[in-house]
């Protein structure tokens, strides 16, 4: 598949703001970035109605100091365990993605377990759109805590094994959205009132910094692991 104006000729690597043309060091500067937009969309969530312009905006947000094609609809053919829908279909399919969303007052008024389930859903089909380049899953992640927060829930993604969440996805691929019921059944709860006074929540600094431990505490048993067995499964 051509990535022709998304890469730098004769490479797989994303054309981005800094010129960086490694791989390797453009994924640690993209993690170091995303992870602090990432943390300031907690305290300033970016404001829409659930539908792809609020997904690109959100894409935007999470990307812009990165990429120039934050926020924009991909125009190449992408995939990865599946072929993720081509980009002549991406605009007619949201429309009706977002419009049934919208139809199912975007998941408002739902006890858990209908909540979990049609949140399964949306999340396959939103996986399957794929609308952008590349930071598909960290946008739809942001995208699925908002709709959890507004429809009272609690979505918490910090409990998810990245791998186990990622054959989730390709199964809801097939119409099977078992696992992901599992999955978010496991880590969704309603939203509580807040209980603790402003000046005792941690600040976006803070956040961010213990991200950073937290990843960076989670890479070590992966290399552990990658010293024995010589496979890796790509999130």
């Amino acid at each position: 598949m051509s990535d022709s104006g998304y890469c730098y000729p004769g490479t797989d690597v994303l054309i981005n703001h800094f010129g960086i043309r490694d791989r390797e060091t453009l994924e640690r500067v993209e993690r170091d970035f995303t992870s602090a937009n990432m943390a300031l969309h907690i305290d300033s969530p970016v404001k829409g109605n659930f539908d792809l312009k609020h997904l690109q905006a959100i894409h935007h947000a999470i990307f812009h100091d990165i990429y120039p094609f934050a926020g924009q609809i991909r125009s190449v053919a992408i995939a990865k365990s599946n072929l993720f829908c081509l980009p002549q279909y991406i605009l007619p399919m949201a429309d009706e993605i977002f419009g049934r969303l919208r139809a199912d007052n975007c998941l408002r008024g739902l006890d858990k377990d209908a909540f979990v389930d049609k949140l399964a859903y949306y999340s396959g089909e939103i996986n399957a759109l794929h609308p952008f380049r590349e930071g598909n899953g960290r946008t739809q992640r942001l995208f699925l805590q908002e709709l959890s927060k507004a429809a009272g829930y609690q979505l918490l993604f910090a409990g998810i094994d990245g791998r186990i969440l990622l054959r989730a996805d390709i199964e809801a691929m097939s119409g099977r959205y078992e696992s992901l019921k599992k999955l978010y059944g496991d880590n969704v709860k309603p939203v509580e009132r807040e209980t603790k006074s402003p000046e005792n929540k941690p600040s976006v600094l803070e956040r961010i910094e213990a991200d950073r431990k937290q990843r960076k505490a989670g890479d070590k048993a992966p290399r552990r692991k990658a010293a024995k067995k010589k496979d890796d499964l790509e999130i």
